[in-house]
């Protein structure tokens, strides 16, 4: 998960007093271990895909991923391990992870991570990508500046688009219809988007927004997520309750493109 550098900025202005001195430049260090997409691969497996769906992937030259903000360079290997699973390690070498986020901070960590893996050791005078290569092998990674509401991709050119939480720091439904309308062009006709967010449950006002884990978030009723997405030419897939309590609740949904509106996205 990543966000945009003004929200951040402003999610940073807010933390709770036993956060404060967190920084924008320190906050994805601070944050780290709680905003990696592990979990997010667990759900992806445990969820899975239509069989269809699960064999064009698997069966693919290449797959390009489209990672949604990243709040940490663990992320880099946890997205590869998603590849792993939905292409398989042999095939993965072949394809292109693309991590998008607006923040300088997140970006510079996640270029000088990537460089790693191709520099040679002094002692070895090997990278990791090439002592790796059997146990996990890694794929292409492209770190690059870009909005998730105005994605810098051409039309039908992402074969799967991962999110997880980097929705709920848009905070009006303006952009969060925006986020899923970018989505729903940038994948291929038959491409998926895993997206997992917070939701509230009341009605009394369209967002809401509040602290979780010392950042500021905000969510929209569930109702109002999903329609947002099947307006912008998705369609629900498969879904699974994360957890729900009291006034909120977590999901993930795995959306493909609606056959009916992919003309018009």
């Amino acid at each position: 998960m990543g966000f945009p550098e003004d929200m951040t900025q402003k999610m940073i202005s807010e933390i709770p007093s036993e956060k404060a001195g967190v920084t924008n430049d320190d906050y994805y260090e601070n944050f780290d271990s709680f905003f990696d997409l592990q979990m997010m691969g667990e759900r992806i497996e445990h969820v899975g895909l239509p069989e269809d769906v699960a064999e064009r992937l698997r069966s693919s030259e290449r797959n390009d991923f489209l990672v949604l903000g990243s709040a940490t360079v663990k992320n880099i290997n946890e997205v590869t391990r998603i590849a792993h699973h939905i292409h398989g390690k042999k095939q993965v070498v072949n394809d292109v992870i693309t991590i998008v986020d607006l923040n300088d901070t997140s970006i510079r960590m996640h270029k000088e991570a990537v460089e790693q893996l191709d520099r040679k050791s002094d002692w070895t005078g090997t990278t990791v990508r090439e002592s790796s290569a059997e146990a996990f092998p890694y794929p292409r990674f492209n770190v690059e500046r870009g909005d998730i509401r105005n994605l810098p991709y051409g039309d039908s050119t992402k074969d799967v688009v991962i999110s997880d939480y980097t929705i709920n720091f848009l905070d009006t439904p303006e952009d969060i219809n925006g986020c899923f309308g970018e989505v729903a062009r940038v994948l291929k006709e038959d491409g998926v988007l895993f997206i997992a967010f917070r939701y509230k449950k009341d009605d009394d006002a369209p967002i809401e927004r509040a602290s979780q884990g010392g950042v500021i978030i905000s969510k929209m009723r569930l109702e109002d997520y999903l329609a947002s997405a099947t307006r912008s030419g998705l369609t629900i897939l498969k879904k699974e309750t994360i957890y729900t309590e009291g006034a909120a609740g977590d999901i993930m949904v795995v959306f493909g493109k609606d056959p009916d509106k992919r003309s018009r996205t």
